[in-house]
């Protein structure tokens, strides 16, 4: 079931979005891509307290070097939160 989910889902998606970085770094050289889930900003039975409105990942553990996002990127996104009064 696994294995079936992968290859029917997940694989697919990944294909299509790595075909469209691709195009769209060749035509425009760099590219921003924003992964939106949604998700319940309370659930009790999973965790304390409530979710931020937006999660921005860096792929990186707090203090190590980023390896997905620059800093300057996402230095911006997370002044513009504040500024928007949005959580994080």
């Amino acid at each position: 079931e696994i294995a079936r989910r992968r290859d029917t889902y997940f694989l697919p998606y990944h294909d299509a979005l790595a075909a469209q970085i691709t195009r769209l770094r060749a035509r425009h050289g760099t590219v921003v891509v924003y992964d939106a889930h949604s998700i319940r900003s309370h659930i009790p039975h999973l965790f304390d307290g409530e979710l931020p409105q937006f999660n921005l990942g860096t792929a990186g553990p707090s203090g190590a070097p980023d390896t997905s996002c620059d800093n300057a990127l996402s230095d911006v996104v997370e002044n513009l939160l504040r500024i928007s009064g949005m959580s994080q």
